[in-house]
């Protein structure tokens, strides 16, 4: 996905970052659940005709958005259609393990973790920061075709410890992506700085190389 660009509507990923939310293992991020179920009804108002789905990192975050979500729902009933289970593709809330095979047009995700009560921050990641997390981080992150918001109680510069967990380093590497968008991957000048000596791994690679900055893109190998 690019970085986000607004023209009427958002497109790409957008990053909400919530300053207050507390991780609960057994009751999710309660905080983070209350501005999914917000993020929600603001598609519902501003982008009724695309449809939506909440990815959760866990069962426990699940529950937590249904529960806010039904809640504003209750205060507005008037959305109701916007749920029904007979479009074409209707709204849901799924976890990471049941959401393969799931697209819609706008995703939201919510990691949940965080730090806890106490201001600690365990970093463990559930299913996310074992063998395969890269391949769940892949499909949570693939379910959207317009547009995704990435919701998250914590920041790409607060994961440590990358060195020794390669999965925790995809996290950061994404959080940082969704934070920051293409400077995230490229660099912030580096590719149009004059000490930047790209590296090839093949002639057609240079060739590709050249035609793109030929074309006044900032180019990175």
């Amino acid at each position: 996905f690019p970085s986000p660009i607004t023209k009427g509507e958002q497109i790409g990923v957008a990053f909400y970052y919530c300053a207050d939310g507390i991780w609960e293992s057994k009751n999710g991020n309660k905080t983070e659940a209350e501005k999914v179920a917000l993020l929600i009804f603001d598609h519902i108002k501003n982008n009724p005709e695309q449809s939506l789905g909440v990815v959760a990192f866990g069962k426990s975050q699940e529950y937590a958005i249904e529960e806010a979500l039904n809640k504003l729902r209750d205060l507005h009933p008037e959305n109701e259609d916007f749920f029904s289970d007979l479009k074409p593709e209707p709204f849901f809330i799924k976890n990471l393990e049941n959401v393969q095979g799931d697209e819609r047009d706008k995703i939201i995700l919510s990691f949940g973790y965080g730090k806890d009560a106490t201001g600690a921050f365990a970093m463990r990641f559930g299913p996310l920061a074992v063998a395969g997390g890269e391949r769940r981080l892949n499909v949570a992150i693939s379910r959207a075709k317009i547009s995704m918001c990435v919701v998250s109680s914590f920041k790409a510069n607060e994961i440590r410890g990358i060195e020794e967990n390669p999965h925790r380093k995809l996290i950061r590497d994404f959080i940082d992506y969704a934070e920051r968008g293409i400077v995230a991957l490229i660099g912030d000048d580096e590719a149009d700085s004059d000490n930047y000596c790209p590296e090839f791994d093949s002639g057609f690679e240079e060739d590709v190389y050249n035609l793109l900055k030929s074309k006044g893109y900032k180019v990175k190998t």
